[in-house]
C-alpha cells in the first residue's frame, strides 16, 4: 500500500521513517482532502503505544508521511513459527488493546491490524502503526467495480472479508488472529489463495488452539474462542474487555530469561509504559523478608548466661563457707579440740600421743588426716564395722564372743569421755563405740 524509507531530518538532526504513498492517488482530488483530514486525526492520538506522526504532506505528485524510525522491527520478526512465552503474549496484548481502545473511543478504526504494523521499540513495548491509512486509500478505491478489500487476509474479520460494513469490533477480531498466531505459532486460517483464506473466515470453524499448543492455558484459549467468533456480537464489544480477559487468563509474570529476543535497551526506562514498569519492578524488587537475628548475638547472649551463672554459684558459695562454723588452724605440733587425730592409747603409743579429752580416734588414720569439727549433728561415731553389736562396757571388760559375730573376744582397754577402745586378743585396735548410747 505504501513504501516506507529511512531519512534523515537535518533540521532536527534525526533519522525518520518516511511512508510514501502511490503517486496515482495524489491525483484524486477526493483523496488530497481525505488524506489531509486523516494526516491532522492521526497527529493528535497521543498514546505511548501508537507510533506518533511528525509531519505529513504533499510533494512532486507524492503524499508521504513522517514518523519516527524504529530500528528495532515489528512483532512479525518476533513470530517464528513457535509460540511466545504467554506473559509476553499477555504484555502485547495489552499494549496492542490499551492502543486500540484509545483510538476507538475517537472514531478512528485502524482497519490493518497485523504483526508487521506493530513495531517494537529498544525498550520491548509496542508501537501501533499505519492508523487511518487503510482508510485513506479505500475512499479513492472503487471496491465493487475492481472486487478489492483493503486489509490483509490473514487478519481480516469476516465482515470485513464479506464488505459489510465494519466497527471496532474488527479490529478486535484482528487483534485476536494475532494473539492465535503468538500461542500457536501459526495464523488460524491457511489457503492457497488470499480470497480462500477469505472465505475461510467467514466459514470455516476455528482450529483448536491447543491441539496445536497443548501446554496452552484453557483460560487462555476460551478468550481466543471468544475474540475470534464469527458474529461480532458474541466477540468482546471492547479492547478494554478484551485486555482484562486476557489479564485475568494469564497472571502478570516478572521478566525472565525468555525476554532475550525482545529489543531491550539501557535508554527505554523512560519511555516504558505503566503495565511494562509494573513487571520490571516486579522481576528487580526482591521479597521482602523478615528480619532474622545474627548468630553471633546469640553466641554472646549465651556466654553472658554462663557467666551470670558461674557469678551466682560462686556467690553461693561464698556464702555457704562463711556461714558454716570454722575451726581454727592450731599451732604445728598441737591438735585442734573436737578433731580426728591418729589412734592413741593403744599399747606401744608413747604418752605425747594420748588423745585429750572429747577427741574421736581414726584407727586409719592416714600421715596428715583430714580435720573435721564434731558438731552437735554428729551425735555418735559411726562404727568401722557395722555387724558389731554395741554393749555398754567399763574399762578392763572383756566382751565375750557371743556378743559379736566376728567370734573374737575383745577387750575394752581405753576410756575417753564417752568414747570406748576395743583391742582383740592380738592387742589390734578394732573398735570405738559410744558407751553412753550402747
Amino acid at each position: 500500500m505504501a513504501a516506507v524509507y529511512k531519512a534523515y531530518q537535518p533540521a532536527m538532526e534525526r533519522y525518520v521513517a518516511l511512508k510514501i504513498l502511490p503517486r496515482h492517488f495524489a491525483n484524486d482530488p477526493q483523496f488530497s482532502s481525505r488524506f489531509q483530514r486523516e494526516a491532522k486525526l492521526l497527529a493528535q492520538l497521543q498514546h505511548p503505544h501508537i507510533l506518533p506522526v511528525f509531519d505529513s504532506g504533499q510533494e512532486a505528485g507524492y503524499a508521504y508521511i513522517v514518523m519516527p524510525y524504529v530500528r528495532s522491527g515489528t512483532l512479525g520478526d518476533s513470530l517464528k513459527g513457535e509460540p511466545l512465552p504467554v506473559h509476553r503474549v499477555r504484555q502485547v496484548i495489552t499494549q496492542v488493546g490499551d492502543a486500540l481502545n484509545y483510538a476507538h473511543g475517537r472514531g478512528m478504526i485502524h482497519r490493518d491490524v497485523k504483526p508487521s504494523n506493530v513495531l517494537i521499540d529498544e525498550g520491548g513495548n509496542c508501537l501501533l502503526t499505519d492508523f487511518g491509512l487503510a482508510r485513506m486509500v479505500e475512499a479513492s478505491v472503487n471496491l465493487t467495480a475492481s472486487g478489492t478489500i483493503m486489509g490483509t487476509p490473514a487478519y481480516m474479520s469476516p465482515e470485513q472479508g464479506s464488505g459489510a460494513k465494519i466497527d471496532s469490533r474488527s479490529d478486535i477480531y484482528s487483534l485476536g488472529v494475532i494473539l492465535y498466531e503468538m500461542v500457536t505459532g501459526r495464523v488460524p486460517y491457511q489457503a492457497e489463495t488470499p480470497v480462500a483464506v477469505i472465505f475461510k473466515h467467514i466459514q470455516d470453524p476455528l482450529p483448536p488452539a491447543r491441539k496445536l499448543n497443548p501446554d496452552l492455558p484453557e483460560p487462555l484459549e476460551r478468550v481466543i474462542l471468544k475474540t475470534l467468533s464469527k458474529n461480532p456480537a458474541d466477540r468482546y464489544q471492547s479492547a478494554t474487555d478484551l485486555v482484562r480477559a486476557i489479564q485475568r487468563a494469564v497472571p502478570e509474570a516478572p521478566v525472565g530469561p525468555a525476554d532475550a529476543a525482545w529489543p531491550t535497551s539501557e535508554f527505554a526506562d523512560s519511555d516504558l509504559s505503566v503495565e511494562r514498569k509494573r513487571e520490571v519492578r516486579s522481576a528487580t524488587l526482591p521479597p521482602k523478608s523478615k528480619r532474622m537475628i545474627p548468630t553471633w548475638i546469640w553466641g554472646l547472649l549465651g556466654l553472658a548466661i554462663l557467666a551470670i551463672l558461674a557469678l551466682v554459684g560462686g556467690l553461693l558459695l561464698w556464702r555457704g563457707v562463711l556461714g558454716g562454723q570454722s575451726t581454727p588452724v592450731p599451732p604445728f605440733g598441737e591438735t585442734a579440740p573436737g578433731s580426728l587425730v591418729p589412734e592413741t592409747g593403744l599399747p606401744g603409743a608413747s604418752p605425747s600421743t594420748q588423745a585429750p579429752p572429747g577427741t574421736a580416734v581414726a584407727t586409719d588414720a592416714a600421715p596428715f588426716p583430714t580435720l573435721l569439727p564434731l558438731s552437735p549433728s554428729f551425735p555418735t561415731f559411726a562404727p568401722l564395722q557395722p555387724e558389731v553389736t554395741l554393749v555398754p562396757g567399763t574399762l578392763g571388760t572383756i566382751l565375750s564372743e557371743e556378743d559379736f559375730e566376728d567370734g573374737r573376744a575383745q577387750r575394752v582397754t581405753s576410756i575417753t569421755g564417752n568414747w570406748m577402745i576395743l583391742v582383740d586378743e592380738s592387742g589390734n585396735a578394732v573398735h570405738e563405740i559410744d558407751n553412753t548410747s550402747g
